[in-house]
């Protein structure tokens, strides 16, 4: 098995975990309801394709496209639009979310090429908060498989971070990579592209961390007439030290238990005790494939949870003015009240009193 294979069959494995967790969390920004993931993505569409006049017939792609987020608006914009994405799961979802359109092809990739995709058949190529998790040699390789799909006078759309060098773990399949600018853009000219434009992206919520050296764009690409180098020698130009080594063999990336601890954290502040309990068992897996020695974290959330749920059910008890006063008419009336509270509790002592009976009988 090549490098390439075994980065595939991780970054398959990664993904295809995290979208069976909760898909909202992973794909969109931990979006409460799919209505909003659609418009989180037409206005990460619009950021993408800031300039651009569309005349319904461009071919499109995205890689990294995930649950589909930003091709809904793809399909209402151009004649063809192909998503691709490592994740058996990601594309099942966004087969399951998109309406079914003949100009839509999904895509499972292979995670380091394009080979499904015919060579000069592409107008616009893009990716958003999707090639920045990739280890950069599969960067390398993606941007001159880019360079390949793209028509002649096509051009390419990426979100970007650059700022202070990061050297992550090659085998990391989620943390960031940042580039410094001037590494990238001679990464991205050795790769056969002319920069148009980079600028800053402004989200409603904090997605550049300067004070950390981490700042993020949208850059535009042209294809120019040179022919891209050797992918090493992209990767080489992009991350000159290259990446680290020395924690190839963790699976998983730490950052991906603290990702999930903290949407523990802010599922149940907002009373969503179910979803803040299936973060947390996710978070307790990731920790186990992890040296992470959070346990006493972990036990102070789920005793938080049980408390807060404790609380609720109290409230929600006090709710329907039970009260203990001894007229027939009112037990009858809080008798109801509590059935139509909590019917499965009901249903269960029913049953349980239903059996006692024919002994109290005796």
């Amino acid at each position: 098995m090549s490098d390439f294979e075994k980065l595939s069959a991780l970054m398959k494995a990664d993904w295809n975990r995290r979208l069976r967790h909760d898909y909202r969390f992973w794909m969109s920004d931990g979006v409460s309801d799919d209505r909003v993931m659609w418009e989180s993505g037409a206005r990460d569409f619009g950021i993408l394709c800031e300039g651009i006049t569309f005349s319904g017939q461009e071919s499109f792609l995205e890689l990294g496209c995930g649950v589909g987020r930003l091709l809904a608006s793809a399909l209402k914009k151009c004649g063809r639009v192909i998503g691709v994405d490592v994740s058996e799961e990601a594309i099942k979802k966004a087969a399951e979310l998109l309406p079914a359109d003949p100009k839509l092809q999904l895509i499972v990739g292979n995670g380091y090429n394009l080979s499904e995709v015919q060579s000069g058949s592409i107008d616009l190529a893009v990716s958003f908060a999707a090639i920045t998790s990739m280890p950069t040699d599969v960067i390398a390789n993606y941007l001159v498989e880019l360079y390949r799909i793209l028509k002649p006078e096509g051009y390419m759309r990426l979100q970007i971070y650059l700022g202070e060098e990061q050297r992550l773990a090659h085998a990391d399949t989620l943390h960031l990579r940042c580039f410094k600018p001037e590494n990238f853009k001679k990464g991205l000219e050795a790769a056969g592209f002319d920069i148009e434009w980079i600028k800053e992206l402004v989200l409603p919520f904090q997605v550049s961390f300067k004070e950390h050296g981490l700042e993020t764009f949208i850059a535009s690409f042209r294809k120019s007439n040179r022919s891209p180098l050797h992918p090493n020698e992209i990767s080489r130009l992009l991350l000159p030290l290259g990446e680290s080594e020395t924690e190839g063999n963790q699976p998983i990336s730490p950052i991906e238990f603290w990702m999930s601890y903290n949407y523990a954290k802010t599922l149940l502040e907002a009373g969503d005790f179910e979803k803040a309990r299936e973060a947390v068992g996710f978070a307790s897996d990731v920790c186990k494939a992890t040296a992470l020695d959070v346990s006493d974290l972990l036990q102070e959330i789920i005793s938080e949870i049980n408390k807060k749920e404790a609380a609720q059910a109290e409230r929600k008890v006090l709710s329907v003015g039970v009260s203990f006063e001894g007229r027939p008419e009112i037990f009858e009336k809080n008798l109801k009240a509590l059935k139509d509270a909590f019917p499965e509790l009901a249903a269960q002592l029913q049953d349980k009193c239903d059996e006692a009976a024919p002994e109290i009988q005796q």
